[in-house]
């Protein structure tokens, strides 16, 4: 072995004695698994003061610096013979190996009149499937990016208002028209979400191209240039690019219909955190502007689902009931919200509910969201309910705590203090807005503290 001929050679030089050990490949492999049962033994033997290795990798792959200063703090010590720890005849011999195939892959030749091997032909044949492949993701992504001109952070989400100019170091848009204010990204991929220049994905096809002379052939299938067949005897089959990028599309869609509904929960509130209030107090405590409604009518005219605690779906059809047309009950925007479907969790109410598209669940409220979030194709939203929603947040279930806040304290006459009893939550503002000069509406999306 070339170890012990070295040590052998050494020998004067590191002053090899009694309680040396050599230690071969076998017993310290160059390998990341740790179960080694040789080179434990080595390394527990008491009697043991001189480890030799022929390369610091055959001790170990890494860390033989923690495991020198162990040894050092026993008196004990490792030699390294070799220390180019590149110069390793093992990986020499295995580039050899994997580069034999390559001496037989040749190439045309015009001037000798020689013929391309099966090899080379195979190797050109991935070569183009893969520039292919990546041609087709590229142009792709270039459509899902639609276009690069339009301002998507300076044009307000929620009004479509463009502001002339928006810095990069303003990480926060607010519009001068509406005195919208969101986060510069939120709002960006707002604008491309609500179909702002948004492009089909299923529409992203080019017209085929003739490799040869680059030019367009729209009578053809999009991926028929991409077939290509070689001649002899040759291993290659036809490879075809349109399957792996429609599954790449297909998979895509399927993520993101696979993704859970967002749930949103809805409610107004002095500045004092009740939810109500009684006394001579009046519904919006009085504070309601056209501002308001209008923007709370364009909220649920979205297509979403309402969920609902028994107690406050009680408590709605009683004052829809007791109400006349001009109550603050029967505004536009309640009405359209009544004719969203929505679903109760109660164990006491029974089908049917007076509400056109509404049923009852019986069971616990977070398992019953949890199970609507996976299933809903539309967003989830909930007003009121406060004890129903605590209970949500400190499951983890509710995406966006939407507060209207009006300006009013009402210390003596609130009622139904909103997170009384709730759970600790860091909150990340992500819009804010103002109406009719006084009413606040600011969107968080909550996260439980520590």
């Amino acid at each position: 072995m070339r170890l012990k001929e070295w040590a052998r050679e050494l020998e004067g030089a590191y002053q090899l004695a009694t309680g040396t050990i050599l230690v071969e490949s076998s017993a310290a492999e160059s390998e990341l698994n740790g179960n080694r049962p040789k080179l434990r033994k080595v390394l527990s033997g008491p009697t043991v003061t001189v480890l030799v290795v022929e390369h610091r990798d055959r001790l170990a792959r890494f860390g033989v610096e923690y495991l020198d200063a162990a040894l050092s703090a026993q008196s004990r010590r490792i030699v390294v013979l070799d220390t180019a720890e590149v110069d390793d005849d093992r990986a020499q011999r295995k580039l050899r190996r994997r580069q034999r195939p390559a001496y037989r892959r040749r190439g045309p030749d015009r001037r000798t009149g020689r013929r391309p091997s099966n090899r080379w032909r195979t190797t050109q044949q991935h070569t183009q499937v893969a520039n292919a492949r990546r041609d087709a993701l590229h142009k792709l992504s270039t459509r899902l990016v639609a276009d690069r001109w339009y301002p998507s952070p300076q044009t307000c989400s929620d009004r479509g208002a463009v502001k002339a100019k928006l810095c990069l170091s303003e990480r926060n848009f607010t519009c001068d028209h509406c005195g919208h204010t969101a986060d510069r990204d939120y709002n960006a991929a707002r604008n491309r979400f609500q179909g702002h220049n948004y492009p089909d994905p299923t529409a992203c096809w080019r017209p085929a191209v003739c490799y040869r002379h680059r030019e367009p052939k729209p009578w053809s299938k999009p991926w028929n240039h991409l077939r290509r067949r070689t001649s002899g005897n040759s291993t290659a089959r036809n490879l075809v690019v349109a399957p792996s990028l429609s599954a790449r599309i297909r998979s895509t869609a399927l993520s993101e219909s696979l993704m859970p509904a967002t749930y949103t929960f809805d409610v107004f509130s002095s500045l004092d955190g009740f939810g109500a209030a009684g006394g001579n107090w009046s519904g919006y405590w009085g504070k309601q502007g056209p501002e308001l409604l209008d923007h709370r009518l364009a909220r649920y005219n979205e297509e979403q689902r309402m969920v609902f605690g028994a107690n406050t779906y009680r408590a709605f059809t009683q004052l829809l009931a007791a109400s006349t047309e001009d109550s603050d009950v029967r505004d536009p925007w309640v009405t359209r919200m009544r004719s969203l479907q929505a679903t109760v969790v109660s164990s006491t109410l029974q089908d049917p509910l007076d509400w056109p598209d509404g049923k009852v669940v019986n069971g616990d409220a977070v398992e019953v969201v949890t199970r609507l979030k996976e299933e809903s194709e539309v967003p989830l939203r909930s007003h009121g309910s406060l004890s129903m929603n605590r209970a949500l947040m400190a499951a983890g279930l509710v995406d966006r705590v939407q507060v209207t806040l009006f300006p009013v304290i009402t210390g003596r006459t609130g009622l139904d203090p909103i997170f009384r009893g709730a759970a600790d939550f860091d909150l990340e503002l992500l819009e804010h807005r103002t109406f009719d000069g006084h009413i606040q509406e600011l969107i968080y999306r909550p996260s439980l503290h520590g």
